[in-house]
């Protein structure tokens, strides 16, 4: 299906405009420098691409040229494009042995090309390496010895000169060779299992380079390296049974995917690639909002405001029975997760839906994250909320792909995420800044909620957005009983550097029975301090912490240890009440202002 899915999409991308991909026989390699020649094969310049900014900084360029299968340590020259190692012998050690593989190679393609762009080539490699003058043509020699360097053909060395693999003759020369080698190949014959044509079967798999964490050589989607996974007397890549054509475009369609910016980004260490149906011009910014949603990085990268905003917007759209920006609904989206594995490419997940189910996904994901005193929660400051210090570089990386699946899924939360909450939330009991405990609070609602709805568990006991008076769920009202004694210490002695949240909140939320009792006993004093300061607080704050005393049985229903999900609950009804409590005395306080 992922095959098939990649060919279809290299089929679209080659009578597309907007979208570049290779023909048959060619690849797009991100070029470095050109080796300007002159028809004695001399080389008389290195130049080297460099941005139009005023300070000229080196850069590489994407590039059509002659088709450039994997290598691995093996020695494996390219035609007309290669590095400074393979066209220069740059660097020393094997790099002469390099040259010369490669010179083979050029004299036999150009062996019956009548060009002078191929006379050119084949003096230049007949010259031997060339190392000395390009020492004296560049600062560092490490500098393009692993770049991949293309031949340039000019005669005098002035103005711009011809790149060689651009020439039709040269072209005709590499069409008939690879033709020619093709043929040689002992590739069987068999069903391809993407277009069930009965044609020559690959021998390997295009590889893709430029995968973090994967070999710099590159990583096959398709391999089998060992006997134990062959069957049916079949050897290596023929298991899969893939034709040469469909390899190739499947290959390319990852290339193509990888290269450009606008279909790929990284989720942890997973390298997640996506694509619609609909052609590039119509893409349009739904898909943008919706990886914003979930992802972060990479240039234009909208504020998290805006595109929330501009998300929400969409969906009410979407509510009342309009179509967002023209954009279809029914528009399918491709998400492939792919994860670096040595030399192979593993895959984490692989979703096919339409926009409509994605944009469904989301709202839920904001339903459930939503709680009075919180904004909305994009994955990436979730994320940051169970790394310690709140540094990204301290996020679990097994996390961040699992859980953002999940959000594309409409699935439940990995029991990792909330996991890793409570545990944050025991080592520095939100002290951080302001908005950690809210942001935490709303994590292990949404993951509470999703269980829930998951497991379809529907009870008296469900998280609200606001404070919900008549949950009676154990840990919930613990968590009200905690911020209530929190208010009464804190209006007893205004301005205290340390409340009851700092020293004993990680444990009241596991082990109640052993907090709670003592908690009790110090907010009688504080009452009573209160009640002869501003005695209506105080007859108010014993109301209420009686009335949730009541709905634990007394101290004789605080129970000794709680639960994981209770513990979360605690959290949420933490939060809840020390909102609706702060909310309660700032519109006291307007009825004061306006009643004087």
């Amino acid at each position: 299906m992922i095959l098939r899915d990649l060919c279809d999409l290299y089929d679209r991308c080659s009578t597309d405009e907007g979208m570049t991909v290779s023909p048959f026989g060619w690849s797009i390699v991100k070029v470095a420098y050109r080796l300007r020649i002159d028809e004695a094969g001399e080389l008389r310049n290195v130049i080297p691409y460099v941005s139009g900014d005023a300070d000229k900084k080196s850069e590489t360029i994407p590039m059509q040229v002659p088709e450039q299968e994997g290598r691995t340590s093996a020695i494996k020259p390219f035609f007309l494009c290669d590095t400074g190692e393979y066209l220069l012998a740059a660097g020393g050690g094997k790099a002469e042995d390099k040259f010369n593989r490669s010179a083979e190679l050029h004299k036999e393609v150009l062996a019956c090309c009548d060009s002078a762009l191929a006379h050119a080539v084949v003096a230049f490699f007949g010259r031997g390496p060339q190392r000395n003058r390009l020492i004296e043509m560049v600062e560092q020699e490490k500098d393009v010895q692993g770049k991949f360097c293309v031949f340039e053909f000019a005669p005098d060395n002035g103005g711009s000169g011809t790149l060689v693999h651009e020439d039709a003759a040269i072209q005709n020369a590499w069409y008939a060779y690879r033709e020619k080698r093709l043929s040689k190949e002992e590739a069987p014959y068999g069903r391809c299992s993407v277009t069930g044509e009965y044609t020559r079967l690959a021998n390997l798999f295009p590889q893709l380079t430029g995968v973090a964490g994967a070999q710099p050589a590159g990583a096959s989607l398709v391999s089998f390296n060992d006997k134990a996974y062959e069957s049916y007397g079949k050897t290596g890549t023929h298991n899969a049974s893939i034709s040469r054509d469909s390899a190739f475009k499947a290959g390319e369609a990852l290339r193509y995917l990888a290269r450009d910016g606008r279909h790929h980004t990284y989720v942890g260490d997973t390298l997640l690639l996506f694509w619609t149906d609909a052609p590039v011009d119509n893409r349009g910014s739904l898909w943008d909002l919706c990886m914003e949603l979930g992802i972060s990085g990479g240039k234009g990268e909208l504020e998290d405001g805006e595109a929330l905003d501009s998300l929400k917007e969409i969906i009410s759209s979407v509510r009342a029975g309009a179509s967002p920006m023209g954009y279809d609904l029914d528009t399918k989206y491709y998400l492939l997760g792919l994860a670096p594995n040595a030399a192979r490419l593993s895959v984490r997940f692989y979703y096919v839906q339409s926009f409509g189910f994605l944009l469904r996904n989301c709202e839920q994901y904001l339903n459930d994250v939503s709680m009075d005193g919180v904004s909305s929660l994009p994955l990436k400051r979730m994320f940051a909320q169970t790394a310690a210090l709140g540094k990204k570089e301290n996020v679990p990386s097994t996390l961040v792909a699992s859980t953002f699946r999940s959000l594309i899924a409409g699935a439940r939360f990995p029991q990792s995420l909330f996991a890793t909450t409570l545990s944050r939330m025991r080592a520095d009991h939100a002290s951080r800044n302001k908005y950690d405990l809210p942001q935490r609070a709303a994590i292990m609602k949404a993951c509470l909620v999703r269980g829930h709805r998951v497991d379809g568990k529907v009870t008296d006991e469900e998280l609200t957005m606001s404070l919900n008076e008549s949950n009676a769920n154990v840990g919930y009202v613990l968590g009200r009983l905690f911020a209530l004694l929190e208010r009464a210490q804190e209006a007893s002695a205004p301005g205290l550097n340390a409340t009851i949240r700092d020293k004993y909140i990680g444990s009241a939320s596991a082990t109640p029975a052993r907090v709670f009792p003592q908690l009790l006993s110090n907010c009688q004093n504080h009452l009573s301090k209160l009640g002869k300061e501003r005695p209506g607080q105080a007859v108010n704050l014993r109301k209420q912490i009686d009335a949730v005393i009541d709905m634990l049985d007394g101290e004789a229903g605080i129970p000794k240890t709680l639960s994981m999900d209770d513990q979360g609950m605690f959290y949420v009804a933490y939060h809840q009440q020390r909102y609706a409590l702060w909310n309660k005395q700032k519109n006291d306080d307007d009825e004061t202002e306006q009643g004087q």
